[in-house]
């Protein structure tokens, strides 16, 4: 069955002309917000809310419980770590603009070992998901070598005693197969 899809050229954002025609739409966007009573006022007090924090997905492992979070000016959300035991502050383990140095990297998944000493997840750039799976040593931060591509989505699941774990991976010689959710496969691997 063939679906339709008129908008698919403005997915092509380095086309000069998509770029013009986005340029024109937000020129008239911003033309009629500014016309808008109270906009500074609503503007200043939307700021103000969306830099509350967040803390989601809590995953607990060992005595470590592993969240989400985005609070401040940060625009995309760090993982972090914290006891589960004792109080104290949580700690960050993964900021994806600080470890790529592009600030649309994003986590898109994560999976601690069961002991909690390791970390597997995935951050993709852009939007696209296509997450590239890697591994960090949850006291030291240290990342492990493993790096995994085409991990989008990833299903994790460690072995008991963390020295490898099974995940989910679309195939590599076909690009389009992530997009089509096609051909997903279980795969094996032993860290290092």
């Amino acid at each position: 069955m063939a679906i339709a899809d008129p908008f698919r050229e403005l997915e092509a954002d380095d086309d000069l002309s998509v770029r013009n025609w986005i340029d024109a739409q937000n020129a008239r966007t911003d033309l009629v917000l500014r016309a808008l009573p109270g906009r500074d006022g609503l503007r200043r007090r939307f700021t103000e809310l969306l830099q509350a924090g967040t803390s989601v997905a809590p995953q607990v492992a060992g005595t470590r419980v592993f969240t989400v979070e985005r609070w401040g000016d940060l625009d995309q959300a760090v993982l972090v770590v914290r006891s589960a035991t004792a109080p104290g502050r949580a700690r960050t383990i993964v900021d994806p603009h600080r470890i790529t140095g592009d600030p649309t990297a994003a986590i898109d998944w994560f999976r601690p070992s069961p002991d909690g000493g390791l970390l597997a997840y995935g951050i993709s750039r852009g939007g696209d998901e296509r997450s590239i799976l890697q591994v960090v040593d949850v006291r030291t931060g240290d990342h492990l070598l493993d790096r995994i591509p085409e991990t989008r989505a990833a299903s994790v699941a460690w072995e008991p005693d963390s020295r490898g774990f099974l995940y989910t991976r679309y195939p590599t010689d076909d690009p389009g197969a992530a997009d089509r959710g096609e051909h997903r496969r279980v795969y094996h691997h032993q860290l290092g």
